[in-house]
């Protein structure tokens, strides 16, 4: 069987340690071809660019070889490499490896996750992979990343098709060097919201403009049991199947 063609990106930018540690992943397992953010866009959810012309420059860059990096978003970047800039379509769209988590709401926010549900609205299946970070264990073991995402991809890339979800979104464990994951669950995303709070860091003389920063903190967040959130911060690499149809289909009708 030949390799199947992977087409990788992120929300952190072209030069991001975690699409290295992605495209290490992959290695042997995949033919891969990277599109990527020119600079960092994290939490731009699913944005695209559709109002300016967007620039993109193919180079050379180590250690992908040849590479496309697009000024713009992260869904722009699956959409330009699925219809522009591949001379062939990918057989897989996997986004990452993200610093910090995206678990639980945070895949409304995610820019690493709309690359993937990008792909997935043009008909290719997707991963979306983030590595957790604790608070207090700031620097990442990414050939650790490397090697827990390498696993989860090889179940899931040859995993049954006819049950395969639009969106694979993984997290991975945030954990002291001495300690090892305790193994892959699959967890249901938690619906509660995030940490949300704000600080005031400048302000007018006559206290009418203000300009504020976030200042919530992610461990802060509720942990519902069982949920995705719940295993990750336990120490388990989390799976969760992710649909593309918010319909709520047990609603009652508008008349």
């Amino acid at each position: 069987m030949p390799l199947p063609h992977v087409l990788i990106s992120n929300d952190d930018g072209y030069d991001a340690p975690g699409l290295r540690a992605l495209h290490a992943a992959l290695s042997g397992m995949a033919r891969v071809s990277v599109v990527a953010p020119a600079r960092g866009v994290s939490s731009a959810g699913h944005g695209v660019t559709d109002r300016r012309p967007i620039d993109v420059e193919r180079c050379d860059v180590e250690p992908f070889g040849m590479i496309h990096i697009v000024d713009g978003l992260p869904a722009d970047c699956a959409r330009l490499g699925v219809l522009e800039l591949l001379d062939e379509r990918p057989d897989w769209v996997v986004s990452g490896i993200n610093r910090g988590g995206n678990l639980g709401v945070d895949v409304f926010y995610s820019g690493t996750v709309a690359v993937a549900r990008e792909a997935a609205f043009l008909g290719i299946p997707a991963v979306a992979v983030s590595q957790y970070v604790r608070a207090g264990l700031t620097e990442i073991d990414w050939p650790r990343a490397t090697e827990w995402t390498r696993d989860v991809l090889q179940r899931i890339l040859a995993g049954p098709t006819a049950s395969r979800p639009p969106v694979w979104n993984v997290n991975l464990p945030s954990l002291p060097s001495a300690e090892e994951s305790l193994g892959i669950v699959n967890a249901p995303m938690a619906l509660t919201p995030l940490h949300v709070r704000y600080r005031v860091v400048e302000e007018s003389s006559d206290a009418r403009r203000r300009t504020y920063e976030f200042a919530g903190q992610y461990g802060d967040r509720p942990v519902p049991p069982g949920s995705d959130v719940d295993l990750a911060f336990r120490g388990h690499i989390i799976v969760t199947p992710l649909l593309l149809d918010l319909t709520d289909r047990g609603a009652s009708e508008v008349s």
